[in-house]
């Protein structure tokens, strides 16, 4: 199933003139793929599974991942190739709420040295979690919405089939 969210897509200002830049960030409207955001989580959980720091961890994630959440992680490596910060070339990635999550994760990771293995798994059960729970308020919506068009369909062809024979045949039973 996919999702629009929109994601901040970070780009170089040297690539745009300067009277064409607005803000540090163009944001675009992308059809994202909840499946592409824990497959990126996937990716650095089991790079950090094995001993991969987070610097790491994101250059595999760049290689490998796919969707508009990869590409901003791919960003934050082309930020930290040019020589930024870690924590500087993460904020750049975007303001989005798993984005600024994932990017505390790595951050404490990188600065303490322990893995956040257990950290991503516990993002990945929240996103689900928060998934299903879209999901089951949109089922719930979904079963009020198709009320209206079930009885303006169904009731008219109760009428006509059952309940009009049924006056019919009252009346011709009166009449004789």
């Amino acid at each position: 199933m996919r999702l629009p969210i929109r994601w901040p897509v970070a780009f170089d200002p040297e690539d745009h003139p300067a009277d064409a830049i607005t803000t540090r960030r163009e944001w675009v409207e992308i059809d994202h793929d909840y499946e592409a955001v824990l497959e990126v989580l996937t990716i650095l959980r089991l790079a950090t599974a094995t001993g991969a720091r987070p610097r790491a961890a994101l250059r595999i994630v760049a290689r490998n991942g796919t969707g508009s959440l990869a590409q901003a992680f791919a960003a934050v490596v082309d930020q930290l190739d040019r020589g930024a910060s870690l924590d500087e070339a993460l904020s750049r990635a975007g303001s989005h709420e798993v984005v600024r999550r994932i990017s505390r994760l790595l951050l404490s990771a990188e600065g303490d040295g322990s893995s956040c293995r257990r950290d991503l798994e516990a993002l990945q059960g929240d996103l689900r979690h928060d998934r299903l729970t879209e999901l089951e308020v949109g089922a719930q919506h979904l079963a009020v919405a198709v009320q209206f068009p079930v009885v303006l369909c169904i009731l008219p062809a109760f009428v006509t089939l059952v309940i009009v024979p049924l006056i019919s045949s009252v009346v011709v039973d009166l009449r004789l």
